[in-house]
């Protein structure tokens, strides 16, 4: 009988998810050969709620590895809610429960995030039978020591600020803004990584005086 492992992506985008997934099923798929179904969920854990999955076949993981996104879809589906029934009056963690049985998995791969782990550590409590790898540019899962996505998005951090760098050094007459998305854990990791222009730019601006 052939073990079925059903694989989702939930919460925001983060670079390597379809390497990640592409990664999984070529493993799978190696070990396995024909002894292994994979099934796609769509939209994270709304497509696990709403029982959105179908059957994925090889190809589908081929030609993914420098694309970006995930071929399977994302949504935030906050854990602070899985237990709330709210005006649908579905109950979440039933409805997955359930779906997840429709599906004869053996398993489930949950490519997560921070809020995502806590909803796959709760489907795990509930008795299913839970993998989950850690995606986040934050790089603040417990357990591991780099989150897949991090690297590539300090990366992309660290060439903007190289380039601001390059640009102010020119001219200081006008302030240059610069943000960017990242909780604590990251913007930390960035002042290591950056250490040369981060402590420039937490200094207060000052125009260039004439002459």
């Amino acid at each position: 009988m052939k073990k079925r492992v059903g694989i989702l992506t939930s919460g925001g985008d983060c670079p390597g998810l379809n390497a990640t997934l592409r990664g999984v099923a070529k493993a799978l798929y190696q070990r396995m050969g024909e002894d292994v179904e994979l099934i796609g969920i769509s939209n994270g854990y709304a497509g696990l709620i709403n029982g959105d999955w179908r059957v994925m076949e090889p190809h589908e993981f081929s030609g993914i590895l420098t694309v970006g996104g995930t071929i399977l879809g994302t949504k935030r589906t906050p854990f602070k809610l899985m237990r709330v029934v709210e005006e649908d009056k579905v109950d979440k963690v039933a409805a997955m429960k359930r779906n997840y049985q429709e599906m004869k998995l053996d398993c489930l791969l949950c490519l997560a995030g921070n809020g995502t782990h806590k909803t796959a550590n709760l489907l795990a409590e509930e008795g299913l039978n839970i993998i989950a790898l850690p995606k986040t540019i934050d790089n603040d899962i417990f357990g591991t020591d780099v989150t897949f996505g991090f690297h590539s998005a300090m990366e992309i951090a660290t060439e903007a600020i190289d380039r601001v760098h390059t640009t102010s050094s020119l001219s200081r007459s006008s302030p240059i803004p610069l943000r960017m998305y990242a909780r604590p854990l990251s913007a930390g990791r960035l002042r290591g990584s950056t250490s040369p222009f981060w402590r420039w730019l937490r200094e207060p601006w000052t125009p260039r005086r004439p002459g």
